[in-house]
């Protein structure tokens, strides 16, 4: 039995630029909405079972306050396209 792939929800942030090469990859992705609280975006990403990537530091502190989630992807302030994929 082969294990579940992990599916990815992309922040706002994230430059749509990078969801054509990951799902080339075979990437499954969903991207979060605009104007959405950041409680909520990684509230929906959990109930969607999917892993929160972001680059917005607001996260690591709603990980910290214990928030649960599937998972967060945080990424460096300044990154590439190639550097997500």
């Amino acid at each position: 039995m082969e294990p579940d792939p992990i599916r990815f929800y992309l922040d706002e942030h994230l430059s749509p630029r990078i969801t054509k090469p990951l799902a080339r990859h075979g990437i499954d992705l969903s991207r979060g909405a605009f104007s959405v609280d950041d409680q909520s975006r990684l509230n929906r990403a959990r109930a969607m079972q999917r892993v929160f990537c972001t680059k917005d530091r607001d996260f690591l502190r709603l990980h910290a306050a214990g928030v649960e989630y599937a998972g967060i992807v945080k990424g460096l302030k300044r990154h590439t396209i190639g550097d997500w994929v």
